[in-house]
């Protein structure tokens, strides 16, 4: 995890699954509460894998960032991950603007 200019960039890898879907949920949720950030960057470059309650977890830090007044994307997903958003049309959600 880094942070710049009020951004943090959480790097993700591995499988993102049920298994691991509350720990990341909880980092996602404490770095868009921190008060010096204002946005949060999740960059997917390195994970191989990822569920529909990985898909949950992405959608709960936006819609919790959004509640909190920060910003919130996904960058550099990882072919695996590209196909998952692209069919579920959350590449479209998650993508920076």
């Amino acid at each position: 995890m880094t942070r710049e200019a009020g951004v943090s960039t959480i790097l993700l890898s591995g499988e993102l699954d049920l298994a691991s879907a509350s720990t990341v949920q909880a980092l996602l949720f404490e770095e868009v509460e921190s008060p010096d950030v204002t946005a949060v960057r999740v960059d997917l470059a390195e994970v191989g894998f990822l569920d529909s309650s990985a898909l949950g977890v992405l959608i709960s830090g936006l819609n919790h960032a959004h509640k909190e007044g920060r910003g919130f994307t996904v960058v550099n997903p990882s072919p695996a991950a590209q196909r998952l958003l692209a069919v579920t049309g959350l590449d479209e959600v998650l993508a920076p603007r």
